[in-house]
Formats: C-alpha cells, structure tokens, sequence
C-alpha cells in the first residue's frame, strides 16, 4: 500500500509555523518519520538546497518537494524491513532479512517509517542508557576511590599499638622518679630502666603538672590509645566490608544490558543510591550531603562548605562543640571542619595540617604559597547577630602556615 506523503498544503502550513528552519529539518519533523539518507535524496530529486530556509520556498518548490517526497516515500515501502533487537533496544536495522543474528530478537515491518520510528527511538534509549548506567559508575567509583583513601589514611594497629606502649612506658618511668627535677622546662631525661639502664629516655611534660600528674596523664593516653586500636579495627572491618560492597555494586551496574533493566536496577537500589549521592533515576543528588568531604590522616572526615550559605549550615547546625573548625585567615574561604568522632584516637598534627591545606585551597589564597589558616575548637567560634551569611568571630585561635591542596587522590568536586 501506498504511505501517507506530505501534501502541498502539510508542508505549507509547516513552513509558515517555522519559517526561519531548513527545508531539511522540516522534513525529519514529519511523522512517519523521514530518515536523513531519504530526506536527502528526496530534496536532491526536488533540487532544493537542504539549508534553504523553508519561509522561501515558492509554489513550485512546494511542488517539486510533494512530487519527489511520493516518489521515494512510496518506493521504500515495497518490501519488508527487518529491525533486531537485544533487551528491547535495537542493534541493527535492516532491508533483508539477517541469518547471522540468530542471537536477537527479529520483529518484521511492512511499514518502512514505522520502522525507522522505532528504531531511532530505541538508539534514543540506549544513548540514554549509557549516559545512566556511566553517571551511577561514575559515582560507585568515586566512592570506592574515597574509602579506599580513608582505609589508607587509618593508623595501623600496630603503630596504635606501639604508642599505647610508649605512653605506658612514660608513666612508668616517670612513677620510679617522682621527684626527679626536670632539667629543662618541659622535659626530662631518665635512665630506660625497662630497656637498657645505660640507656635514656626523654620524656615530654606539660610544664603545669607535676611529675606525677604527668605519669597519670601517660597511664590515661596508653589506655585510650588501647581502646581506640581496639575502636579502629571494628571501624577497618566496616569500611574494607562496605569497599567489597561498593566494588560488588560496581561488577553489578557494569553488567547490565539494557535501558528497561538499569531502571529496574536503579529502583531496586534506591538506598544504595542515596548512599553515594544518587537518585533513583541515575541523577546526582546534592541534597544527600550538602559539603565537601575529604579524609585526612588517621582517617579523619574533613568537611568543607560549598558558599556563605553552606559556611553557616556547616559551622552553626552540623559541627559538634569538639570539633577543630578552620579558615584562612582574613580573606574569604571555606569553612573547614575536623569531625573528631569520625576516628578513634588523637587527632595529629598531620591531620590538622592537612585539613588545613583543604581551608587554603577553598580561599581567596589558592593560588598563594604558603598560607596562614587559623583554626580552633567549635565551641570558640561564635556568629554575631545579624552577621552577614558564612561571617563568625574566634574567642581563641592557632594559626598554622601550609600550601594550599586537597589529599592525594582526591578531587575538587569531593
């Protein structure tokens, strides 16, 4: 049977609604639809240029275009066409039958623009597949990358494990001589009695306690640092288990085929999805957690605010009265917060360092290097009422100088 061709008057009234197109584009509007090979052998025939602006086209044109459309329009559909199909998308599209492609479905057409409809809505799909399945990808390994750095950032055990002793050795060393003088403020040399008594140990002391008190405070930092060993290797465990997790998700996601079963998928995953950063439908979501968020030695979280707005949401509603806050000191910036209960143990100086590198990096002093980023608990930082967005005062501050930079590995979009 003869198709269905633009009449003079369709191609009239199309042209008068979108004058300023090409006669080209004007073609592929119609349905059924009119592939880019026929549409351009269907102007060929009327010799009109593709990229002339359908508004000029003269009655003779129109002529022309309606005589050669019903030519090859009605010349294509003398045989059946053949579209193969895998999941539901199309993989080939075919004038003959194919017997090399067994392994597809096949469904027959006698309608070449029906056809062509389907199969370009179908590559329509699977663009939209890939464009999906490789966003969520994305995410899943930008989440392994980030535990992988944190399971790396965490203290051994055993190096925990060696300070606990260290701390209980002081104590211990420090109680044999509780009357011993230091001989400089702040430390003192004793005989390593536990060792090799010709050996010496210099020991550490805050210049306001006593010897004694001293020891108390080593006996306290070797039991802490004895629970926090014990702390970090159930937090090693979760994190290693949720990194089998993240990299069995990812095996997963690269395993699925089709544009229907990714859906399916994606619904099915729905609270993974949230856990790094995802809707259901494979879009990032940037309500799941509003801050940057970076790991530092020791394995503690870093967070950083994105603006004035996320500055104030970070420092007034999701910082803990414990937690180290930092900035660059006097230009604009980032707030930067060390959450002290995201890892067991003392928080080192590499850590403060390295987080305050983050504070420099999301300042006017990126470009600088070396840059001075005061820091303090929390609890010392103060909003002043009526202050504008992501402005605070500090009742006490530290002040370190570092170059500005993010962890290894890690990205700006963290």
């Amino acid at each position: 049977d003869a198709v269905d061709v633009p009449s003079v008057e369709d191609l009239r009234a199309l042209t008068s609604e979108k004058p300023n197109v090409s006669v080209a584009r004007i073609l592929k509007s119609f349905r059924p639809y009119i592939a880019n090979e026929l549409s351009a052998e269907i102007l060929h025939l009327a010799g009109i240029d593709a990229e002339l602006k359908a508004g000029t086209l003269s009655e003779e044109q129109y002529g022309a275009l309606h005589v050669a459309a019903e030519q090859c329009l009605n010349e294509a559909c003398e045989k059946p066409f053949y579209l193969y199909l895998t999941d539901g998308d199309p993989v080939h599209f075919s004038l003959l039958k194919l017997t090399h492609v067994q392994e597809y479905e096949e469904r027959i057409y006698h309608d070449l623009f029906e056809a062509l409809f389907d199969y370009y809505r179908g590559s329509d799909r699977a663009k939209r597949f890939d464009s999906m399945r490789g966003q969520v990808i994305k995410a899943i390994e930008k989440e392994i990358g980030r535990t992988e750095r944190t399971l790396k950032a965490m203290d051994t055990d055993e190096d925990a494990a060696k300070k606990a002793d260290m701390y209980e050795k002081y104590g211990n060393l420090l109680m044999i001589h509780p009357h011993k003088v230091p001989e400089q403020s702040g430390r003192i040399t004793l005989p390593d009695m536990f060792t090799d008594p010709r050996l010496v140990v210099s020991i550490p002391l805050r210049k306001e306690q006593t010897v004694i008190e001293n020891a108390e405070r080593y006996f306290t930092k070797a039991r802490n640092t004895r629970a926090a060993v014990r702390m970090n290797k159930d937090r090693k465990a979760k994190t290693e288990k949720h990194l089998h997790e993240l990299r069995q998700k990812l095996e997963e996601f690269n395993a699925v085929a089709s544009y229907g079963a990714l859906k399916d998928k994606l619904k099915d995953e729905k609270a993974f999805m949230a856990s790094i950063g995802m809707d259901e439908k494979g879009k990032k979501n940037d309500t799941t957690f509003p801050f940057r968020r970076f790991t530092v030695t020791g394995g503690f979280e870093v967070w950083a605010g994105k603006n004035s707005q996320n500055n104030d949401l970070l420092t007034l509603r999701h910082s803990k009265p414990n937690d180290i806050w930092m900035h660059a000191r006097g230009v604009g910036g980032s707030h930067v917060v060390i959450k002290i209960d995201s890892a067991p143990g003392d928080i080192s100086k590499q850590a403060i360092k390295e987080a305050a590198s983050i504070a420099a990096y999301y300042s006017k002093y990126r470009k600088a290097g070396n840059v001075p980023v005061a820091y303090t608990q929390k609890k010392y930082v103060r909003k002043p009422r009526g202050a504008p967005a992501g402005t605070v005062t500090l009742q006490r501050e530290d002040v370190v100088m570092v170059q500005p930079g993010l962890p290894e590995g890690s990205t700006d979009d963290e």
